[in-house]
């Protein structure tokens, strides 16, 4: 079968998004069933329509792991259509660079391929897909066409709600945008990534300058394996080490640098350590979606957290405010912000080992914002992404951790920690 030279843009893709509207309206089938023809849809628009099944996969259900496909494939385009943009960048010195490229993935916004420099060194270079800026905006300008897909990532008491339906899929939108900001994803693979790096089993490729352009990012390659095949295989301390120590770096860089990796689908990880052992390192990938949030940002979330332990109300609607909420919904909800701070942020909050098979802040959140509806602030939504991620992959392997004690090595700035027995763990 010929593969697509690009992403349907501009009148194409208008018209796909009605024709897919118009099936929905008209199957009579479960939405099991209907979930094969979403991933097939949303893989060939690849843009807004692939993230949100991204999205949608880190959820922790046999339904919306039928979206996983999408985390590491999208619809592949012809390499044809997409390796020119390295002779664009670069010119004829690409040639060679281009001789040695194999692919290896196909993202929502970009084609990657393994390949060679001159001395050997092998590379992952990623290269944007022809058309794909076109697509994105136009995904934003048609967002109605879009609100019915956003609907199941909303809480529930906002799914009937319009006009946070549209916001959430703006700033989805703006922020696939900045995504194709490659020179700020070297820049913040180079930051973040260090502060990552100096953590216990984390590693992250590093850019290579000389052949990174507005389109193209390259970075040294990281061998590795399926993550998500590798917890499958380890035993029960393994799995509890390696979210472990995920988490507390994951955390730690957040405070230390101000920036959070907001994208923890399994895509974006690899079970790096020897063949042994893979899981004696986890590499983290992808850094376009990253919140950046100033210092203040990070001080009043530790005060919401901290307040909700010592059940302090006095200090928590200064710490909402400056987390982005607007004043008079900090006003109006009033005294429920302590229970809500102490549901939502609950992990964070217990003493000890939290099992977050028995958590369910739903009812609470659902109840607080049936009665003072607001729009997250993106950050939040971010951060929140980010550690449903991170619980759904402890659920799932059945991995109980004491989050607040990581989130406290994270108050400190302490890079990495020790076992029970005062050791580092393995996987340096």
């Amino acid at each position: 079968m010929t593969r697509p030279r690009h992403p349907p843009t501009g009148r194409a893709r208008v018209a796909r998004y009605l024709t897919f509207g118009a099936k929905q309206a008209t199957w009579s089938l479960t939405r099991a069933q209907r979930s094969p023809a979403a991933v097939t849809f949303m893989a060939e628009m690849k843009g807004l329509p692939q993230k949100l099944g991204q999205l949608l996969a880190t959820r922790n259900d046999t339904l919306h792991r039928r979206y996983e496909a999408l985390l590491v494939q999208g619809a592949p385009l012809d390499d044809a259509s997409v390796l020119p943009t390295l002779h664009d960048t670069f010119g004829p010195r690409a040639d060679a660079l281009t001789a040695t490229l194999s692919r290896v993935a196909s993202t929502s916004l970009a084609q990657v391929y393994r390949g060679h420099l001159s001395d050997g060194a092998p590379v992952a270079v990623k290269i944007q897909c022809p058309g794909i800026e076109r697509a994105l905006t136009a995904d934003v300008q048609n967002l109605r066409r879009l609100v019915r897909l956003i609907a199941p990532l909303m809480p529930a008491s906002s799914r009937s709600d319009p006009a946070a339906l549209r916001q959430l899929a703006h700033d989805l939108g703006a922020a696939l945008l900045r995504e194709l900001d490659y020179p700020g994803e070297a820049q913040r693979l180079r930051r973040l990534g260090e502060a990552l790096g100096r953590h216990p089993g984390i590693r992250c490729p590093l850019p290579v300058d000389a052949w990174c352009g507005p389109r193209v990012l390259t970075t040294t390659w990281i061998e590795g394996r399926d993550w998500i095949a590798a917890m499958r295989d380890a035993d029960a301390e393994q799995r509890a080490r390696t979210l472990r120590q995920l988490a507390t770096a994951w955390l730690s860089a957040g405070f230390e640098t101000g920036l959070l990796h907001a994208d923890p689908h399994p895509g974006n990880l690899l079970a790096c350590g020897p063949a042994a052992h893979p899981l004696e390192a986890t590499a983290l990938l992808d850094f376009g979606q990253v919140l950046e949030a100033p210092a203040p940002w990070w001080a009043a979330l530790q005060t919401v957290i901290t307040s909700a332990r010592a059940r302090d109300l006095a200090s928590l609607p200064g710490a909402y405010r400056a987390l982005g909420f607007e004043a008079d919904w900090v006003a109006r909800v009033g005294d429920a912000l302590l229970p809500l701070s102490e549901s939502l942020l609950a992990p964070f909050v217990a003493s000890g080992p939290f099992d977050l098979q028995r958590w369910n802040p739903g009812p609470v959140i659902d109840e607080t914002m049936a009665n003072h509806p607001i729009q997250l602030p993106w950050s939040l939504v971010l951060v929140q992404r980010t550690f449903q991620g991170l619980f759904a992959y402890a659920k799932r392997f059945d991995v109980v951790l004491d989050w607040g004690a990581i989130a406290d090595r994270a108050f400190r700035r302490e890079p990495g920690f020790t076992d029970s027995r005062g050791r580092a763990p393995s996987g340096r």
